[in-house]
């Protein structure tokens, strides 16, 4: 039969070199894919000669791909060749076999429908290509005649090409990965393009959870792919669990991963209640505004949303953090509440404008009254005109946080009550200026301050004696209508230990001192309570201690202030060894200058020596302020000396105001002395030295204000 096949064959190309004008026929016959097809030309009979072909034409096969190895990838762009949604594409190649005189010829090809994310990414990808030739492109259009393109497609492993008008290109494909995350502004004005929510109980979400959508971007560049891994997650939160509804916002970046140009997300990952599920789903976000993701897919929605703008909650805002000028805008916004109802996500915010204006730049803090409460969810805080984050808090009814350095917390409020005796104070026709105030609170705090009414932040200082106990400094003491002083607490206000508060021109809280083991077995400790945080006990065997480097008066020696609490007993001092008859508590002393708070064995309470002899001018062992207050409990004494007057008080009560001859006044008096004599069987404790401009309220209200804390202390 070979043999026949090949002398009709030679027989026939010599007909061919002979009948030139036939040639148009045989290449119509031969077009037109008979299947059985006798030629001849110009000769009928038994000589003519001619041949005989069996083909087997038009059968079609689907190549199965899988994804191992030898596979290709194909990008047919849809703008170059006019593909349209629903549009049939077939990459084919023709492959002809001969069994005997019968020549079979069969299309093997690879199928893909444009789908509309085809359409907005702007191609088709045919994936998991084998490799081969492939000489044909058809598409198959919904409506209207197939267009083939004729290709010399020759594919390699794990390459990419690009089908367009021009041909076939190899292209570089680069992949590069960013994930976006919920830690953004809820409504920033920066490059917003669209809005997406989820919804909660689809996804069967039971408290915090989180969910990642896995989708990704191809844009070309020139002769390469950039392939974006642009998957997004949200960290749900507790209440937008209980809403139903989950709000992620979708923004513009450098790398175009943008809605409008088109994501495909193929898998959900939700975690939630302890565990975590992958769910199978296939969505495109491209063509709407605004998205509602839910366990079967994507679909557009439409957005309502309403403001409230009053309530009754307060907040405080670290203006240092912001580094903000006065004048710029402050915005603060939540969300209150989100339901869906018939295609339409309504959202309810409570949303609070504040101008910065030179008081929060005086006092570093921004106070926001009546703001709208949100009981389960959170703040946003930004600057409006740059969008810029800040903080998130909780914010309920009746109650105030302090939000600082991308956190918050609580605030509570504190009533400063003077004592029984001192409640005229609130209402004298007087300026208290420079005020030390201690303060023992509930629980210890990191780096707290306070607020008052005029949002002044007064600092505080921990005491280290008491964990409880911290100093302030009120630059001005502002009294409520109540004759109480009114502060917000802020148990945190400050990101490293704060700023030094001084209290005065030197202090000694004694907090440090270690007790000798006379003084340890002359008191039982139960009754070695300090006044405020620590103190110092002594016993006569016990050493003294001087205040170094220090001058306690000022103007040349005219003016000085000071305050010490003392716990003695005068019946133990009145039964010291012979030669301890004699105490100095506080003293400063040069030659015949200076002062010493002295107590005498004979003498059932403590008094103010005054020294100024100098060049035979001044007074000598001139005492004031005498004080019976060695009772065994604790007691202030303090003291004023301004020019040729001297104040003496016990437990905030002036006991007299006298005049002196102050001569050259105290300037030799330097370095003060503690315990000098060593005499002395008790404590002492929170010693305060001031300028001597402090008037008689000024100091009745300092020891208030101790006696205050004192009384909680000894409780």
């Amino acid at each position: 039969m070979k043999k026949t096949w090949f002398r009709e064959a030679n027989m026939f190309w010599e007909f061919l070199g002979n009948r030139k004008t036939c040639l148009k026929s045989i290449v119509l016959a031969l077009s037109a894919s008979c299947t059985l097809l006798l030629i001849g030309c110009g000769n009928s009979g038994s000589d003519a000669a001619g041949i005989f072909i069996e083909t087997n034409t038009g059968n079609k096969v689907l190549i199965e791909t899988n994804t191992g190895s030898g596979m290709a990838r194909v990008m047919v762009i849809v703008d170059d060749l006019q593909i349209s949604e629903g549009d049939t594409l077939q990459l084919s190649r023709t492959v002809r076999d001969t069994v005997g005189d019968t020549i079979f010829t069969t299309t093997e090809y690879l199928e893909e429908i444009a789908d509309n994310a085809d359409i907005v990414m702007g191609y088709v990808t045919i994936n998991n290509v084998p490799v081969q030739n492939y000489d044909t492109l058809t598409i198959v259009p919904v409506k209207g005649n197939a267009i083939s393109i004729a290709l010399n497609l020759d594919t390699e492993d794990g390459e990419t090409y690009r089908i367009d008008d021009k041909g076939v290109t190899t292209i570089m494909v680069k992949e590069t990965k960013r994930f976006y995350s919920s830690d953004y502004p809820e409504d920033s004005t920066k490059n917003k393009i669209n809005q997406v929510f989820f919804d909660t109980k689809s996804f069967g979400l039971k408290g915090e959870s989180f969910i990642s959508c896995n989708c990704k971007k191809e844009v070309f560049r020139g002769d390469s792919l950039i392939v974006y891994d642009a998957g997004f997650g949200l960290r749900v939160e507790p209440y937008e669990t209980d809403m139903g509804i989950a709000y992620f916002g979708i923004f513009d970046s450098d790398l175009d991963l943008t809605l409008q140009g088109g994501k495909i997300c193929d898998s959900i990952l939700v975690k939630t209640d302890g565990s975590k599920k992958t769910i199978p789903i296939h969505f495109e976000l491209g063509n709407c505004p605004n998205y509602l993701i839910d366990s079967t897919g994507a679909k557009c929605v439409d957005i309502s949303e309403k403001e409230v703008t009053e309530g009754n909650a307060r907040a405080y805002f670290d203006f240092r953090d912001l580094d903000r000028k006065i004048g710029d805008t402050l915005k603060i916004k939540t969300v209150l509440d989100r339901t869906l109802k018939n295609n339409t996500v309504y959202s309810t915010f409570g949303v609070i404008k504040h101008v910065l204006d030179s008081t929060d730049a005086a006092n570093g803090l921004i106070k926001l009254d009546n703001m709208p409460e949100a009981p389960e969810g959170p703040w946003s805080v930004f600057i409006t005109d740059e969008g810029m984050f800040w903080a998130e808090f909780p914010l309920k009814k009746d109650e105030t946080v302090f939000a600082f350095a991308s956190n918050y917390t609580n605030v509570s409020e504190i009533s400063v009550k003077l004592p029984d005796g001192f409640e005229d104070l609130s209402s004298a026709d007087e300026t208290f200026k420079d005020m030390p105030l201690p303060i023992r609170l509930e629980k210890p705090a990191a780096r707290p301050c306070l607020v008052d009414a005029n949002r002044n932040v007064i600092a505080l200082e921990k005491s280290d004696g008491d964990s409880l106990l911290y100093w302030g400094r009120l630059d001005q003491v502002n009294f409520s209508a109540d004759g109480s002083l009114s502060f917000d607490l802020l148990d945190s206000c400050y990101r490293d230990k704060g700023p030094e508060v001084e209290l005065s021109r030197r202090t000694l809280h004694l907090d440090n001192e270690k007790v000798s083991d006379a003084a340890f077995a002359k008191f039982k400790s139960s009754e070695m309570r300090a006044a405020l945080g620590g103190a110092l006990w002594t016993d006569y065997t016990d050493t003294w201690m001087l205040v170094n480097d220090f001058d306690p008066f000022t103007e040349n020696g005219r003016l000085m202030s000071a305050s010490i609490w003392i716990k003695g007993d005068s019946v133990s001092q009145a039964t010291l060894p012979e030669g301890k008859s004699y105490t100095r508590l506080l003293s400063c002393k040069k030659d015949s200058v200076g002062f010493i708070l002295q107590q005498h064995a004979n003498q059932a309470g403590v008094n103010l020596r005054l020294d100024t002899r100098a060049n035979g001018k001044g007074v000598y062992n001139s005492t004031y302020g005498n004080a019976r207050i060695l009772d065994g409990d604790w007691h202030n004494y303090s003291f004023t000396i301004r020019g040729d007057s001297v104040f003496t008080y016990a437990d905030g009560v002036k006991i007299e105001v006298a005049k002196f001859d102050s001569g050259l006044g105290f300037s030799a008096c330097k370095n003060p002395a503690i315990g000098y004599e060593r005499n002395f069987v008790g404590g002492m404790d929170e010693i305060f030295f001031f300028d001597g401009t402090q008037s008689v309220n000024w100091m009745r209200l300092f020891y208030a204000l101790q006696k205050r804390v004192l009384d909680k202390n000894q409780d």
